[in-house]
C-alpha cells in the first residue's frame, strides 16, 4: 500500500513538473508591457520561456477595438515576430497572444503598450525651428563680416611709411572727385575771366589811339 501511494506521488511530481514547464509564459517583449513607445514602431517581438510549435500567432487590437494588419508573422524557436507595412499610428494597443507549447497544449496572454512618436505638425515645427535657427546664426555671421569690412576700411592709415608716389597714388585712388572737379572749374573760370579782361583792355587801348 504505502509502495503504490510512493509510486502515485512520484508519477504526480513527474507530471506536474513536466505541465509547468511545458505550460510556459511570456518572458519579454518589444515594445514591453504599459511601455509608451516614443518613436516610429513597425515590429513587435514576443520572446516565450520555451520553444514555441506552429500555429502560435498574436493579434493587434487598437483603442477602437479594431485589428491592426500584421503583414507577416514569423515565428522562431522561442520568438514570435511581427512586421507591418507602415508605422503604428499614436494610439493605445493591447496584443493578445496565443501559443501552442511542445505538450501541444494552448497558452494565452495579452499586455498594453502605446505610441506617442512625433508626426506631422509636431515634425515640421521642429524642423521649422531647427532652419530658424541656422538662419539667425548666418544672418549674425554675415552682419559680423560686414561690420569687420566697415572697420577695415575706415581705419586710418599710416601716410608717414609711404614714400611721396605712394601717398600721391594713395590720395589721387581715394580722394572725393568733388573736392578736385570743383578747384578746377574755379580755377578754369577764373583764367576765363583774366583772358576776358585783358581782351577788354586791349580793346580800350586801341580805341584810345
Amino acid at each position: 500500500m504505502k509502495k503504490g501511494l510512493y509510486i502515485f506521488f512520484i508519477s504526480f511530481f513527474f507530471v506536474w513538473t513536466n505541465n509547468a514547464f511545458a505550460h510556459t509564459g511570456l518572458e519579454s517583449s518589444s515594445p514591453g508591457n504599459e511601455e509608451i513607445v516614443k518613436e516610429e514602431l513597425q515590429k513587435i517581438t514576443l520572446t516565450f520561456e520555451t520553444k514555441i510549435e506552429q500555429g502560435s500567432t498574436f493579434t493587434l487590437i487598437n483603442s477602437e477595438n479594431k485589428v491592426i494588419q500584421v503583414q507577416n508573422i514569423e515565428k522562431t524557436d522561442n520568438q514570435l515576430i511581427g512586421e507591418f507595412t507602415s508605422p503604428l499610428e499614436n494610439d493605445n494597443y493591447d496584443i493578445q497572444w496565443q501559443i501552442i507549447g511542445v505538450d501541444g497544449h494552448i497558452i494565452e496572454g495579452e499586455f498594453t503598450f502605446t505610441v506617442d512618436a512625433p508626426v506631422g505638425e509636431e515634425e515640421d515645427q521642429l524642423k521649422a525651428e531647427t532652419d530658424e535657427k541656422a538662419t539667425t546664426q548666418q544672418d549674425a555671421k554675415e552682419e559680423e563680416t560686414t561690420k569687420d569690412d566697415t572697420k577695415k576700411d575706415t581705419e586710418e592709415i599710416d601716410h608717414s611709411t609711404m614714400s611721396p608716389e605712394e601717398h600721391a597714388a594713395y590720395e589721387k585712388a581715394n580722394s572725393d572727385p568733388s573736392t578736385v572737379l570743383i578747384p578746377a572749374i574755379l580755377i578754369l573760370v577764373g583764367i576765363i575771366v583774366i583772358i576776358i579782361v585783358a581782351a577788354y583792355i586791349v580793346t580800350r587801348k586801341n580805341k584810345s589811339v
